[in-house]
């Protein structure tokens, strides 16, 4: 493959690690506190308490969980919703909460301190409850993980050593690309300085290509179509270069070559 098949190929890639980044800070800052189910399921909670419950040698010892569960409570408006608690480090709890055979629609509850005097102010979480896995997916923020049913993260660890992948091989593909067009007497523009008096442009193409102080060289544009002339007034061994007025047609991405360079035609 070319250097440009590869190139557009990792653009694909850097869009879909673009989109999956963007895709997840849609749903990490969507509507906070939500909780979506079906009857039936179990899932992972966690929040922060307003107060921090008084555990005796709570910085000694990891609290037990019948410890945690006798500081810790949810309202229980709500028929069939339970929480498990697993974790209390400090205000923050986590813990396992299930719906059983909860008619769909939205619920409501709150986790609190149960030594605390407003259990009312705490944040309240809301669970939506949905007939079916397609009815869940349809309310999801992420659009990878309603459409596709995949989690954008996975979208990025698996475009992430594609693209890497896909660069090294565009640039190494573009370093023998070079390498060529160099044996044909061909070289990149790969400096240009604008000042008062013009382009100041150094190439590729240098005496061991065979130039002179002195020499013409053809412009070419990113087509190879010739568009102009450089005359050479400094020359190293793999570089050369020259002033151009203003107006010339002169671009980074250009091509130089010697007089007697076979110029392979570009779509």
């Amino acid at each position: 493959m070319t250097t440009r098949t590869f190139n557009r190929i990792a653009l694909i890639g850097i869009a879909l690690l673009v989109f999956s980044v963007v895709d997840s800070c849609t749903a990490a800052f969507s509507t906070p506190y939500v909780f979506r189910m079906t009857p039936g399921d179990t899932v992972l909670v966690s929040g922060d308490l307003l107060d921090t419950p008084a555990i005796p040698n709570r910085w000694l010892e990891e609290p037990s969980l019948e410890t945690i569960r006798s500081h810790v409570d949810y309202t229980r408006e709500t028929p069939g919703l339970h929480i498990d608690f697993i974790e209390l480090r400090g205000r923050l709890w986590r813990g396992y909460l299930q719906l059983d055979s909860a008619t769909p629609g939205e619920y409501t509850f709150q986790v609190f301190n149960t030594a605390s005097k407003e259990p009312e102010v705490e944040t309240r979480f809301t669970v939506r409850v949905f007939a079916n896995q397609e009815a869940l997916r349809a309310d999801m923020p992420s659009i990878s993980e309603r459409y596709l049913d995949i989690k954008p993260v996975l979208i990025f660890f698996m475009a992430m050593p594609l693209t890497m992948i896909l660069l090294y091989l565009s640039f190494r593909q573009s370093g023998k690309d070079e390498a060529r067009l160099t044996r044909q007497g061909i070289g990149s523009v790969y400096k240009l300085a604008k000042s008062k008096i013009g382009w100041d442009v150094m190439v590729g193409l240098g005496s061991a290509h065979g130039v002179n102080s002195g020499d013409t060289l053809r412009i070419l544009d990113r087509k190879m179509h010739e568009v102009g002339e450089l005359k050479v007034e400094t020359v190293s061994p793999e570089a050369s270069g020259g002033l151009l007025p203003l107006d010339a047609n002169i671009k980074s991405g250009y091509y130089v070559a010697l007089p007697g360079a076979v110029i392979p035609r570009q779509n």
